[in-house]
């Protein structure tokens, strides 16, 4: 192997370290792809190819630990498997272009990744989750690309610059580069002068003032494991969902969740309440700032059974009493449907209460995370209610991972879009990164109340307006005046364009693949 391989791969393993991730730099997302190609072009024997595998994989595993809801040893095989399959598109180049070095070989790579991802976001329960364009959302001027052909059209313009690259660099000629350049540098103009003349656009001043409460509940799951085992249970805020704390917790919790009036889980029942009644008192003390609206994060308030009338009628006579709209998160638990074995004894649900104490709208979770929420899935319809003469909705955390579900707010006009969220320390970035391009795709205003992650104000064009961590403030409310003004997105009525046009060029490029191979054609070098 020659000295240049080693060089090559190590620049693959650090820059794959910061192209995604928590520690995220946007630059690396465009430069390791361009590195990737390079290499999958030229490596001479085809064990090099698993030598990349291999580079990555451990790369990835370093990086992205903790951030799925798996025990570590299945999330070190699961970002093994991801790796495997995110460079079939590499692979898929490298074939093409034995046969063609022109234009055409350029776009190999772009077409497949997007449609790779757009199936992944499609068929896989963890949504658009790895999707390359949330490495762009610091990068305010591309990131707008998003409102035209969301997240799929900065996936292609990233993976079409690493094939450019290379092209340019093995024609070494600039009267042979020439006509891609200028196609390339006339998209890249466009793209930046789209951006800029979103970004600087005058927006009207009308705004609502909200509050998203966190109120920490880690001690809860603390409380419970003592309860249930008289010992003491050491949780800190960084753990994840599949963390040791966390998974030595859980037969404590299942038990709690089953037999909640258990007269051993007392004192668990009394920081419930404590938990409620500071809910409460955090969101008085917002409207005596001047709040509207108050919405708390994801299962804020939780009950059993015939408890979930009484926690809705103390929202209501709340609400009528401080002539404030509220958005409730709740977590329902039914006993009984754990003894039956039930596989849905959950309910995820945000309750929302007008001024006059009125519940306008239940909302259910339409996609509960796989293998971590006994939750059945909601209706996926997303409400849209009047407010001050402002369109707010609402889904809850996971919800808003599916791209194509959450265009419903786009169309529907909403202006403010309410994201109680759950997270944990390893997704925090990730998970508003995420939030933000939903705020770009569909010209929305976002409010995200987040326990264990970052709380956040993010206007239609992706920008955090306001925004606390958890991990520096863990109980804590972001008091914002929301703007109202919205843009209506191309993405957001037509977001399967895009794809269509990607799908007409895979099928161009395979049939052009066809016929170089038919006809034995070699590279035009």
């Amino acid at each position: 192997m020659q000295m240049k391989w080693p060089i090559l791969l190590l620049g693959i393993f650090f820059l794959n370290m910061v192209a995604a991730g928590e520690y995220v730099l946007w630059p690396a997302a465009w430069l390791l792809p361009v590195l990737l190609v390079w290499v999958f072009r030229h490596y001479p024997r085809w064990y090099y190819f698993w030598i990349v595998v291999v580079v990555l994989g451990i790369s990835n595993v370093i990086t992205l630990q903790g951030m799925t809801p798996l025990p570590v040893p299945v999330e070190a095989m699961f970002h093994l498997f991801v790796t495997l399959v995110a460079l079939v598109p590499y692979w898929l180049d490298r074939r093409y272009h034995r046969r063609r070095q022109g234009f055409s070989s350029s776009l190999v790579l772009p077409v497949a990744m997007v449609l790779l991802e757009y199936v992944n976001t499609l068929t896989s329960p963890w949504g658009s989750w790895g999707a390359t364009a949330y490495t762009q959302a610091d990068n305010l001027v591309l990131a707008q690309f998003a409102a035209l052909f969301g997240i799929y059209g900065i996936g292609f313009l990233i993976y079409w610059t690493a094939a450019l690259v290379n092209n340019w660099y093995e024609q070494a000629s600039l009267r042979r580069m020439r006509n891609s350049l200028a196609a390339y540098l006339a998209v890249i103009l466009f793209v930046v002068i789209y951006g800029s003349m979103q970004l600087s656009a005058t927006q009207a001043s009308d705004s609502i003032r909200v509050a998203a409460i966190v109120k920490s509940n880690f001690e809860l799951i603390g409380r419970v494991y003592k309860d249930h085992t008289g010992d003491e249970l050491d949780i800190t805020r960084t753990v994840s969902q599949a963390s040791p704390e966390i998974m030595k917790a859980g037969p404590a919790m299942q038990d709690f969740f089953a037999h909640p009036s258990a007269e051993r889980y007392a004192k668990t029942r009394d920081l419930l309440h404590d938990i409620e009644n500071e809910a409460f008192i955090l969101a008085e003390q917002a409207i005596e700032n001047g709040a509207s609206v108050i919405a708390w994060f994801e299962g804020q308030f939780y009950g059993f059974g015939p408890q979930e009338d009484a926690l809705i009628q103390r929202g209501r006579e709340f609400a009528a009493r401080h002539n404030v709209t509220l958005f409730m998160p709740m977590a329902i638990i039914d006993p009984e449907k754990i003894e039956s074995q039930s596989p849905y004894f959950m309910k995820n649900q945000i309750v929302i209460i007008d001024r006059g104490g009125q519940i306008v709208h239940t909302y259910h979770k339409a996609k509960p995370v796989p293998g971590a929420e006994p939750v059945k899935p909601g209706d996926g319809l997303i409400p849209v209610i009047e407010v001050d003469d402002a369109r707010l909705s609402a889904v809850i955390c996971y919800d808003a991972d599916f791209p194509q579900f959450m265009t419903q707010s786009g169309r529907k006009g909403t202006q403010i879009l309410f994201i109680p969220s759950g997270d944990w320390f390893n997704i925090k970035r990730t998970h508003l990164d995420m939030a933000r391009m939903r705020a770009i795709e569909n010209g929305v205003n976002v409010v995200r109340p987040a326990n264990n992650g970052i709380s956040s104000v993010i206007d239609s064009h992706g920008r955090l307006l306001k925004q606390i961590n958890y991990f520096e403030h863990p109980n804590h409310t972001l008091m914002a005046d929301v703007p109202v003004a919205t843009r209506e997105t191309f993405y957001s009525r037509n977001s399967e364009v895009f794809i269509y046009a990607m799908l007409v060029l895979a099928l161009i490029l395979f049939v052009d693949y066809l016929i170089a191979l038919f006809r034995r054609e070699v590279p035009n070098l």
